[in-house]
């Protein structure tokens, strides 16, 4: 595509509309094993919409993240000058933040406790901490050749330790990959491989350890998976997707890893020797899936959550994996077009799940005018 500015190329629209995340708004319940228990239609757990703040006309949710099972916080962003959202989940209810000095909306956040959350505020050239009561701003480090930076994903093992991930664009219009690492006081510019001419850019991180994260995204337009060691990043087997149109990655070892490779119905796994490539079921009747965000609680418990088109209306769309294959669950949609963007599962004594997006009861542009945070839980 003709080289823009990165957010534009990659993403910066209002958040819901970014690439993988939402493509698809613009344009069953059956057995299943988890943990190794068989769960049945009598007592399978079930989505269910959760009541979320919608503070102005336009308000939306892109990322969520979850320290447990009753500790969540969701970002996005309201309409107009593009102010940030962010939700937090206490077990019981969602309330709205406090977001002040924040001019962007935040895109994707990550969470170890209910005191430290990490956060990349769009067009992805700033980080925010949350410390349990309020934002800080945290500067990224730019890269010394660097015009230009964006970052799209990140994610923290501890108050200590974060990778972001995401590209960076040098003289003439090239651009890089990027990493930086979190310390617990500063970001550092990691290296990582990319390739003279077509795109280079990673769009996601999952990290499970401080020397163990995988990143997914694009080297000379053809799609990579990297690994970091703690010391360095190296090619992490090959995907079996040509290209990646912006995706999501979920890690709950070094060995056991899930993506999807956006915009599409793709999902790939990864077992410690290579990559396995699977296409998710459509639900009876729907077409066109498509999956925005990926969430492991283990190697046999995954969701992939997005959305797909019924009968000229954009649904709600996840994707269990039970560690033998995928199988659509059925989910809510209080409006005409709806949206999930990501999720974030944890598991306790059960599987629990926490899905974002938003929804509007027109299609298409006049959604920009009339859409509603939307929170839906599996449980």
């Amino acid at each position: 595509m003709p080289k823009t500015a990165l957010w534009e190329k990659h993403s910066w629209r209002p958040t819901w509309l970014r690439s993988s995340r939402t493509s698809l708004l613009l344009t069953m319940a059956c057995a299943v094993c988890i943990s190794g228990a068989l769960v049945t239609e009598a007592n399978a757990a079930e989505w269910t919409v959760q009541s979320t703040p919608s503070p102005t006309a336009f308000s939306s949710l892109a990322d969520v993240s979850c320290a447990s099972t009753k500790e969540c916080l969701a970002v996005g962003e309201e309409s107009g000058v593009v102010r940030p959202l962010d939700l937090r989940w206490n077990g019981t209810a969602w309330g709205t933040l406090t977001s002040t000095g924040l001019k962007n909306g935040l895109d994707e956040i990550s969470c170890v406790s209910s005191a430290f959350c990490m956060a990349i505020v769009g067009p992805g050239e700033e980080a925010q901490r949350w410390n349990g009561s309020g934002w800080t701003t945290v500067n990224l480090e730019k890269p010394p050749t660097s015009v230009q930076t964006a970052l799209y994903g990140v994610s923290c093992v501890s108050a200590t330790f974060c990778v972001a991930v995401g590209e960076y664009e040098i003289a003439g219009g090239h651009d890089r990959t990027l990493a930086e690492s979190w310390n617990g006081t500063a970001w550092t510019v990691l290296s990582t491989p990319s390739e003279e001419g077509g795109l280079n850019y990673l769009d996601s991180v999952s990290c499970t350890t401080s020397t163990s994260c995988t990143a997914i995204g694009t080297k000379g337009g053809r799609a990579i998976a990297l690994r970091w060691n703690g010391t360095g990043w190296s090619a992490l087997g090959t995907p079996n997707a040509a290209s990646n149109t912006y995706g999501d990655v979920s890690c709950t070892a070094p060995n056991a890893c899930v993506a999807e490779l956006g915009n599409s119905a793709a999902v790939e796994r990864w077992d410690g020797t290579s990559w396995t490539a699977y296409t998710v079921p459509t639900p009876t009747g729907g077409s066109a899936p498509s999956l925005n965000g990926v969430s492991c609680a283990s190697e046999i418990a995954c969701f992939a959550v997005g959305s797909y088109t019924k009968e000229a209306k954009t649904l709600t769309l996840a994707e269990l994996w039970n560690g033998e294959s995928w199988v659509a669950v059925p989910t809510p949609n209080p409006a005409k077009e709806n949206l999930l963007t990501s999720v974030s599962c944890r598991r306790t004594a059960s599987l629990v799940c926490t899905a974002v997006g938003y929804n509007a009861e027109s299609p298409g542009e006049l959604a920009f005018k009339e859409g509603k945070t939307l929170a839906v839980r599996y449980q």
